[in-house]
């Protein structure tokens, strides 16, 4: 990527989502790199009609530079294009090198990769350490019981099925073909997915990247709102509260927080957070339960 003048992306087709995925998560099942899947695919999965233009990976830190190795010099179509700075500021909204494939200025609130790469010369694919983004959670792909795992996987029957749309085989709008790959992919619960929102949301008070945490939050409502998955007993009644109140995001969104009372138990301090930080985001946490 020798020139630094913008350049301009293409959102995902169906087959191209759904390929690269399955490639890159065979590729990490084969290095044993636990990962999940993240972002606007997961909410493709889920039944949401959006222009998916990135795929988006959280994978255990131990096993980061050996993916970001890998996948720089393996398969065929990928380009190294960037790192965050600073991978243990969660806040950072900065690019070091420039990327020639976003605008600088990046908009406010955008949320920074640890890893990035093109794919096809296209293609975003975008890899998150594990302590950045579900620090919170025990080990990616941790086999339990069935009804105490944490994790599913792309091709489970519980989720929407693949459908035709008017969009078909043009621009990436799940979840059409999403699912119709030969590797399942590793991807969170929809209650953990949007546990790790909420915790997101949180941790992110009163920083840029805030705005991006409700953004995704309303995309998570209006997934539960068409998704009959969340019909099942495993989501909180306050996340319905949280959809009905969505216009509002703000009180929606500590009401949600204040509600998840046995999640956010497990909510140790972020790596690397300050010690102040934390009991500043308690005592916030604090005020809104009862």
């Amino acid at each position: 990527m020798d020139s630094t003048a913008p350049r301009r992306s293409e959102p995902y087709t169906h087959a191209w989502l759904a390929s690269t995925e399955a490639k890159t998560s065979y590729i990490l099942d084969t290095l044993h790199i636990p990962h999940v899947i993240w972002g606007d695919a997961v909410f493709g999965y889920l039944g949401l009609q959006l222009t998916i233009t990135s795929s988006d990976y959280v994978i255990e830190d131990e096993g980061f530079a050996l993916a970001v190795e890998t996948l720089s010099t393996y398969p065929e179509g990928l380009d190294f294009c960037c790192q965050a700075p600073d991978p243990t500021d969660t806040t950072s909204t900065n690019t070091s090198p420039p990327c020639p494939w976003h605008p600088h200025p990046r908009p406010k609130g955008t949320l920074l990769p640890d890893a990035h790469f093109i794919v096809n010369d296209k293609h975003h694919l975008h890899l998150y350490r594990k302590s950045r983004l579900l620090w919170w959670m025990p080990r990616l792909q941790e086999p339990r019981n069935e009804g105490e795992s944490l994790f599913m996987y792309t091709c489970d029957p519980c989720l929407p099925p693949p459908r035709a749309t008017e969009h078909r085989g043009g621009p990436g709008r799940g979840p059409a073909d999403l699912a119709a790959t030969h590797h399942p992919v590793p991807m969170l619960k929809p209650h953990v997915y949007a546990a790790a929102l909420v915790f997101l949301a949180v941790r992110n008070v009163a920083h840029e990247v805030e705005a991006h945490w409700d953004t995704e939050l309303d995309k998570m409502a209006a997934a539960m709102a068409a998704c009959p998955l969340y019909a099942q007993q495993d989501v909180p009644d306050v996340f319905l509260e949280f959809v009905a109140r969505r216009e509002d995001t703000y009180v929606s969104l500590t009401i949600f927080t204040a509600l998840w009372r046995r999640l956010q138990e497990w909510m140790p301090p972020a790596e690397g957070e300050p010690v102040k930080d934390y009991r500043r985001r308690r005592r916030w946490l604090e005020k809104w339960k009862g």
